[in-house]
């Protein structure tokens, strides 16, 4: 299992959970802690969000945080930058 495949299974099965994840790949006691710490990279990087219970959802493609640096004084509205720039992002 990579982390490849678990990202796979994500876009592939939406309401997913971890325990069926470990079904799919036929994962069994201690082996499931690989598949934990996959999730958790994935999350970090910000590929899917994971709730206080249940499914990992994937991350809303068309969010991105940003840092406001300034207003516009005529028009009121917000000159903001990406947070965190990267190629995956940029793609968006």
């Amino acid at each position: 299992m990579t982390r490849e495949q678990v990202l796979r299974h994500l876009r592939e099965n939406p309401g997913a959970e971890k325990r069926d994840l470990a079904r799919a790949f036929g994962l069994k006691g201690s082996e499931r802690i690989a598949l934990k710490s996959i999730l958790r990279d994935l999350a970090r990087e910000g590929l899917f969000d994971v709730p206080a219970r249940g499914a990992p959802a994937l991350a809303d493609p068309g969010l991105m945080p940003v840092r406001v640096f300034a207003v516009d004084i005529d028009e009121g509205e917000a000159l903001a930058h990406p947070v965190e720039w990267s190629a995956r992002a940029s793609r968006r």
